[in-house]
């Protein structure tokens, strides 16, 4: 792991938890006090991501950001004592979270047996009926799109587009047999991809 994937304890100097990037970012904690915290909030926040970005030395009062596909994400204090939640910031205050558009990650088996993963964002006003879908790629190989808000998304998703975005082989992330298999074919194998994903978005979605 890189040194921003491990999660210290500064007040006991210690290893607290480890950030895994995966479909969606989680964080598997060693300290059963923070593994409590974490279901609490995840419950609080349910369909959002929570993650803890720091607490004080007595383990009373915790930092955390949520944010979700729709939502760049709010700044909450969390106070054990009395379980009170109180938002001290927004990240991208300007982004007015009634408009932006649905986003959620998806997972499915290709016909060859290959498990894709990626992002959907839907538009609240489509373009066309039916709706025209665009092909977000991310750069590579051994580049990924990452969980969370992506503004770019947004935008093209405010324009009706339907956009999808996909972990297609090659992208990091996902284990280093996934990772390796573009060098089989660089050329076809992520469009190969990208392929079976449109067909699975276009059975899932009109």
């Amino acid at each position: 792991f890189l040194d921003s994937n491990l999660v210290f304890d500064r007040g006991r100097h210690r290893l607290a938890g480890v950030r895994i990037d995966g479909l969606e970012e989680i964080t598997e904690w060693l300290d059963p006090e923070l593994i409590k915290i974490q279901a609490t909030l995840d419950g609080t926040f349910a369909g959002r991501n929570v993650k803890l970005i720091d607490w004080d030395a007595a383990s009373r009062r915790f930092l955390a950001l949520v944010s979700s596909g729709a939502d760049p994400g709010r700044y909450y204090l969390f106070d054990r004592t009395d379980n009170q939640l109180t938002q001290i910031a927004r990240r991208a205050p300007w982004v007015d979270t009634d408009e932006t558009n649905v986003s959620e990650p998806f997972a499915f088996e290709t016909s060859e047996g290959v498990h894709l993963t990626g992002y959907l964002t839907l538009p609240r006003t489509p373009r066309a009926d039916p709706p025209p879908l665009l092909v977000y790629c991310h750069g590579g190989p051994w580049q990924r799109d990452e969980p969370g808000f992506n503004p770019d998304a947004q935008v093209l998703a405010a324009m009706g587009f339907v956009v999808v975005q996909v972990n297609y082989r090659g992208s990091a992330g996902f284990g280093t047999r996934f990772r390796e298999a573009i060098r089989e074919d660089l050329d076809r194998l992520p469009i190969s991809d990208i392929r079976a994903t449109i067909a699975w978005v276009a059975a899932q979605h009109k």
